[in-house]
Order: structure tokens, then C-alpha cells, then sequence
């Protein structure tokens, strides 16, 4: 993952304001008004849609603080789940779910092209770059994707 900043040690997490039981138009207005929240605390983020067993939803990219926030973004936006993206070999992440009960590994984060994604039960899209979550590291990747987090 590239942004202005270091490469090296960088964390990042991907999260959804959509809520289970709200209806799309208040998630969709959640979402833009949580954006709107950042941009007014200047903190750097990317949008993405993510996709779990098929169903989309939007989502949020931003650097990792620390857990505490961690845990509390996934409780204030009653996630089960916070994805966290921490920088590995390659140019890849490696992919840990993180929630109330512990950290679960999903492999690796790399980006793979469009026909392979939408081959994929879950996927990620950044607006132009698809990702996926693998086992392996074997994929040699020199630039993961090009985040340009908005400022």
C-alpha cells in the first residue's frame, strides 16, 4: 500500500458505517456523513466497496491508530469486525480480522484483476483496483495499489 508517508510498518484499517437492520438510505447517509467527519478532522482515508458472499457494501480505508480506537470505531458502527492491513513482504498486507473475540488471519491483501476478483466470494474495490484476501505470498507485487489517501 502506497501513500505519501513511510512504507515501512504502515497499518491500515478497512471498516463499513452500513449498520444490519437500516435500511440503504440511512446507511448510504451515515456513510457520507462519517466522510464528511473526516475531511473535517483532516484525517486521510479511501473509499472502497467491499464485498462479503456476494453483497456489497461501502467501506472506509484510513490508517490504523491503535486498538483501543480499533475497538471503538467497530463498536460505535456496531461492526462484528474491523479488517486490519499490516505491511508484510512484497508490497502485501497481511489481512487480520479483528472483533471482540480475538483476531482471525485471512492471509495476505494483494491486488489481482477484475476477472479474478468477481471469481471471489469477497473482494474489494477501490474505485479502479480490485483486492483480494489470499492464503499464499508467493504473488510478487511491487506496488500493491496506489492509495493517494484524500487529504
Amino acid at each position: 500500500m502506497v501513500t505519501q508517508h513511510s512504507k515501512k510498518n504502515k497499518k491500515y484499517i478497512i471498516y463499513s458505517t452500513f449498520q444490519k437492520g437500516a435500511g440503504l438510505n440511512e446507511n448510504v447517509h451515515n456513510y457520507f456523513e462519517h466522510l464528511e467527519i473526516l475531511d473535517h478532522l483532516k484525517i486521510p482515508y479511501k473509499k472502497l466497496e467491499g464485498f462479503y458472499k456476494g453483497k456489497g457494501e461501502l467501506s472506509i480505508l484510513r490508517e490504523f491508530v491503535d486498538y483501543k480506537s480499533l475497538h471503538q470505531l467497530r463498536k460505535d458502527w456496531k461492526q462484528d469486525t474491523v479488517l486490519l492491513l499490516e505491511n508484510h513482504k512484497h508490497g502485501l498486507y497481511n489481512a487480520n480480522l479483528i472483533g471482540k473475540s480475538g483476531k482471525l488471519n485471512l492471509g495476505y491483501f494483494r491486488q489481482v484483476s477484475k476477472e479474478i476478483a468477481f471469481q471471489q466470494e469477497n473482494y474489494t474495490i477501490d474505485g479502479v483496483n480490485h483486492y483480494i484476501c489470499t492464503k499464499t505470498d508467493t504473488v510478487i507485487a511491487d506496488e500493491l495499489f496506489n492509495l493517494n489517501l484524500k487529504q
